[in-house]
């Protein structure tokens, strides 16, 4: 079983003792990128959506949440619009 969590100590120590504690360093800008063409692979523009939203601060769930809301035929003007 896997968890996650952006700050453990709001954990219960006892829910603490049951994980191991992998502390993952943050992507880079290239791999964040190919993260959100795999992510998209429908969308032509999931790498100008990446690069929006990692001038943003990079959270891979925005990518999703715009590529949810883009057509697939969209343009660079229209996520400029979303992000």
């Amino acid at each position: 079983m896997f968890a996650a969590c952006n700050e453990i100590t709001r954990l219960s120590r006892p829910l603490q003792s049951r994980f191991r504690r992998l502390h993952l360093p943050r992507f880079s800008e290239g791999q964040f990128l190919e993260i959100s063409v795999k992510v998209l692979p429908k969308l032509k523009i999931a790498h100008v959506i990446g690069k929006a939203v990692w001038k943003q601060g990079g959270d891979i769930r925005d990518v999703i949440s715009i590529g949810k809301l883009v057509r697939k035929n969209d343009g660079h003007e229209e996520v400029g619009h979303c992000s």
